[in-house]
């Protein structure tokens, strides 16, 4: 009678452990999404291999500087993801031009100059068409820091300020002046068709709640406990019956 009153303790014990380890992993974020990220100073920690500078022109046209740090970076490839940009964006660069590191008297790095619509959309800024314009290219030749400045723009309650995917790091500063706003990127995943940042602070909420589970148990755990738990109904009903009975 002993032994088997351990038994029923050790299987009770076994039962407790795993509902206070199931119950422990509802409402864990996920390893991946905006939320799994630790939330580090991006100008501190990712070094931009390409500077992008935006200015809304009043006609409507969005002028753009593009400048590559590496001054090898290949200008027939900046040309591409130029072109890439406006296929995405459903409008071609006007006035693109590239500059050859290699030409005589040039001392610069390979830097692009262009007009496009769409990178500034109602005071949103639209940095999806851009980043994967920028992303993909093969080593040596890939791209994971950008800095990019929204020319005399300022903040508002829609500017995404932080952001944070499986795919890529956004994060903005209000720069002072007339600078505007700076977004530090880091690209995680040069995979274009896996970038995907919001426009406004509305959708970077919608999507941060989409990537939190909703709670409850895994299957696995609920097997366990359910398999425990019935083998603690049969032993106790067991010992029940093989109770001598009380004349």
């Amino acid at each position: 009678m002993v032994l088997h009153t351990r038994v029923v303790g050790w299987i009770f014990a076994l039962v407790v452990a795993g509902s206070t380890l199931a119950f422990g992993q509802i409402g864990k974020s996920p390893t991946t999404g905006p939320t799994a990220t630790s939330k580090d100073n991006l100008f501190q920690s990712v070094r931009p291999q390409m500077f992008v500078v935006i200015r809304e022109h009043p006609t409507g046209a969005d002028l753009v500087e593009i400048t590559a740090v590496d001054p090898d970076y290949p200008r027939e490839l900046l040309k591409t993801q130029i072109e890439s940009l406006g296929q995405t964006l459903k409008n071609n660069a006007r006035g693109l031009f590239v500059s050859d590191p290699r030409s005589a008297n040039y001392a610069g790095t390979t830097k692009a100059t262009f007009g496009i619509d769409g990178l500034i959309e109602g005071g949103r800024f639209q940095l999806t068409p851009l980043i994967r314009a920028l992303a993909g290219a093969p080593a040596p030749n890939s791209i994971e820091g950008v800095s990019v400045v929204y020319e005399k723009q300022r903040p508002t309650a829609e500017t995404v300020r932080d952001f944070r995917s499986a795919a890529v790091d956004v994060q903005a500063d209000a720069q002072p002046g007339s600078i505007g706003i700076e977004y530090r990127v880091h690209i995680k995943d040069q995979d274009p068709s896996k970038i995907e940042i919001p426009d406004s602070a509305l959708a970077t909420a919608q999507v941060a709640n989409q990537s939190v589970p909703s709670g409850g148990l895994d299957m696995v755990t609920v097997i366990v406990i359910g398999v425990a738990a019935a083998a603690v109904g049969a032993l106790v009903y067991s010992l029940t019956l093989r109770r001598p009975r009380q004349r």
